[in-house]
């Protein structure tokens, strides 16, 4: 993910762009990149499954699926940004 920011006065716009879109946007390997945000959406389907617990949400035995679907589209949609500092590592040592 790509993190632009505009500052004004009081205001702060922060735009940012998917991982997919940065992968069709420079040189990365696509399978890598798709690994990448793959961990990156368990990763965050755990997070939220910990903050639904924690806030006593509690959807019964549709816990499972929804944690996987919201950690797939939050992941998706850009993520917190991990799968971008992943591949970065990743890409350093892997061949091409």
């Amino acid at each position: 993910m790509q993190v632009s920011s505009v500052n004004s006065e009081n205001t702060t716009v922060v735009r940012t762009v998917p991982a997919s879109k940065v992968a069709k946007d420079t040189n990365v390997d696509p399978k890598t990149m798709k690994a990448c945000q793959d961990f990156e959406a368990v990763f965050l389907s755990f997070l939220w499954g910990e903050m639904s617990k924690s806030a006593g949400v509690d959807l019964g035995g549709w816990d499972v699926i929804g944690q996987q679907a919201i950690g797939q589209k939050w992941a998706q949609a850009g993520g917190i940004g991990l799968a971008k500092v992943i591949y970065e590592r990743v890409a350093k040592y892997s061949p091409r």
